[in-house]
């Protein structure tokens, strides 16, 4: 059963709400109240993307609590922060390492703690071991003080060093859509740090298909430094998608599609080869389109199916 172009307008819609700034806030009078951030350092790989660093409350406010942070370089190879482009510190031809989502927080007696949002780019793809370094300082609180811990040490680790660090981060990918038309967008194979189950083992690649997370296997021999990886069918890559009407929210399972059937089990398996300069992969189909299959009862139907041709580093 096609629902290609039913479910493509029976996606639930984002409702998207203005912020503004309320005259009114109740800001905090009881004493005591300090604000600090929540971790002294954080380390995380270049290409990570997303990282959200604490900042929270001590004490027993009765109102709110606004924080500003700035960010600061620091060491010898210091990160670089990404400025708006009417900003006259711009520089389109730096490399930059980071960008801060807001500076400004606002905690409540309800929300004690709340995060900085931190996107960490790959500024560059040469392999230099190097680490960029900058901190995250509180610089102006209203309604309480500033307490001991008011810097946050952020430390960009190098990721060119091994071949599974070297393929995660933003790359382009060349695809054929459901319609046969040649389509390139942007999607992300996120690594993990050494401390995390899938490093060295898998990817989740993001991007493909809108709400999906598919586990890409990853396969190296480091002695004979050849390798590949593995999209593989039967995994959960939804949970809570709402197609609305009479599916309501259905899980989405990855599998293949041949123009005629739907195959939504693990025998299906997509495998890629990365070349020598590792800024492009090629994925082999065999003959099958990735296919997004909603799972509704005991039935697979069929939302979205496309050709996944290559990537390339962007």
């Amino acid at each position: 059963m096609k629902l290609y172009k039913v479910f493509a307008i029976g996606l639930a819609a984002l409702t998207l709400t203005a912020c503004s700034d309320d005259d009114k806030t109740g800001w905090n009078t009881a004493p005591d109240v300090t604000v600090e951030m929540g971790q002294a350092s954080v380390s995380v790989k270049e290409g990570k993307g997303l990282v959200f660093v604490p900042v929270k409350l001590n004490g027993t406010p009765n109102g709110d609590v606004q924080v500003i942070v700035e960010t600061i370089e620091t060491g010898n190879n210091p990160a670089k922060e990404q400025l708006g482009v009417n900003d006259p510190n711009y520089d389109p031809n730096t490399n930059y390492a980071y960008c801060v989502t807001s500076k400004q927080l606002t905690l409540t007696p309800e929300s004690p703690e709340a995060s900085l949002e931190i996107n960490v780019f790959d500024p560059e793809m040469d392999i230099n071991a190097e680490n960029y370094t900058f901190d995250i300082k509180i610089v102006s609180v209203k309604g309480a003080s500033v307490g001991d811990l008011n810097v946050t040490s952020f430390t960009i680790k190098d990721n060119d060093a091994d071949f599974y660090d070297k393929l995660s981060g933003t790359w382009v990918a060349s695809i054929i859509d459901y319609d046969g038309k040649p389509v390139t967008q942007e999607v992300k194979l996120a690594g993990f740090d050494e401390d995390e189950e899938g490093y060295n083992a898998y990817y989740e690649l993001t991007g493909v298909m809108s709400y999906c997370n598919i586990v890409v296997d990853f396969y190296f021999d480091p002695t004979t430094k050849e390798g590949h990886l593995e999209a593989v069918g039967g995994q959960t890559v939804a949970t809570n998608v709402n197609f609305g009407g009479s599916y309501g929210v259905l899980p989405v399972i990855f599998g293949g599609y041949d123009g005629s059937y739907v195959y939504p089990g693990s025998d299906v398996v997509y495998t890629a080869e990365w070349n020598e300069t590792m800024d492009q992969i090629d994925w082999n189909n065999d003959g099958l389109m990735w296919a997004f299959l909603p799972k509704n009862g005991s039935r697979y139907l069929l939302w979205d199916a496309m050709d996944v041709v290559s990537f390339k580093r962007k």
